[in-house]
């Protein structure tokens, strides 16, 4: 169906997004995507607004997870001691 290939085009855009990010490419890239011929996407899309809105929430889980358990806390500075 036409919406599942919207639905899928536009997660493609947003993974894209992410791993633009974490390459630390242009974001403005991804802002200038053009639409497939006779494609109608919607005009408040923006793959990279989406992206940072789940990179955020992602964020937000790590900090809630680590203040959830002391022990969790003291494993998470060990493996940043041993990165480093």
């Amino acid at each position: 169906s036409t919406a599942m290939s919207t639905f899928e085009k536009q997660t493609e855009y947003v993974v894209e997004a992410l791993f633009s990010d974490l390459l630390n490419e242009e974001e403005v890239d991804y802002r200038c995507l053009e639409k497939d011929s006779g494609e109608e996407t919607a005009s408040n899309f923006d793959p990279v607004v989406i992206a940072s809105r789940l990179r955020s929430i992602g964020d937000q889980c790590n900090i809630d997870f680590e203040n959830s358990s002391p022990v969790v806390a003291e494993v998470l500075k060990g493996k940043e001691n041993l990165d480093n």
